[in-house]
């Protein structure tokens, strides 16, 4: 992303940057991810794998009980074949342990980054506000980091208020772009474009 060459927009109204909408709903996407694969890891576990060694346990008794190489003898050896060995203990516990803990990791996830993205950052009155932090008037801006800004959309303002000094983090990606964007503006005016000197007439 690259800075805007326009001057800024003179208006002092609130500029308001609310949690990013694709953010968010990628974010939820991943968690019912790991919510249908923690179903799966479930099933496996209690349902499909022990379903699986009881039928080959049910084949391996009947073909004990056939004479070896008969049409009914083979046919049931492939099937057991194709069913494979049975699952173990270990391998149901897996199953088990990745489908009690896939849930709670996506939960942690999720609340995780709706805390990143709660609230609102909002530059109003000269005074920027954005959740775990006091309100900061403009003139107590320490700084800007902006090394990230044009790659990632991301600057980091630090400032010093009211004897508190923090960092508040600037994302255009995990607040919404167009109102992140403008307060960055607000608080790192775009440079103007430098103006040639006048041409001079020949001698």
């Amino acid at each position: 992303m690259s800075e805007p060459q326009t001057p800024p927009s003179v208006s002092t109204g609130p500029i308001v940057a609310r949690a990013g909408r694709y953010y968010r709903n990628a974010r939820f996407l991943m968690v019912l991810g790991l919510l249908i694969m923690a179903g799966f890891f479930m099933y496996d576990g209690y349902v499909r794998y022990p379903a699986q060694n009881k039928m080959i346990d049910q084949i391996a008794a009947e073909i004990d009980k056939l004479p070896t190489g008969s049409p009914t003898w083979v046919d049931l050896d492939q099937k057991r074949q194709k069913l494979g060995a049975k699952k173990t203990g270990t391998d149901l516990g897996l199953q088990k342990v990745l489908g009690f803990a896939l849930p709670v990791a996506a939960v942690a996830y999720m609340l995780f980054f709706l805390n990143k993205s709660r609230g609102e950052v909002r530059l109003e009155n000269d005074t920027l506000t954005a959740p775990g932090h006091p309100p900061v008037p403009v003139a107590d801006v320490q700084s800007v980091d902006s090394k990230l800004w044009k790659k990632k959309g991301i600057a980091v303002v630090k400032y010093n208020t009211a004897g508190k000094s923090g960092a508040i983090t600037l994302d255009d990606f995990v607040y919404q772009q167009a109102p992140i964007d403008a307060i960055y503006d607000r608080l790192v005016p775009p440079k103007a474009a430098p103006v040639a000197p006048p041409a001079t007439a020949d001698a």
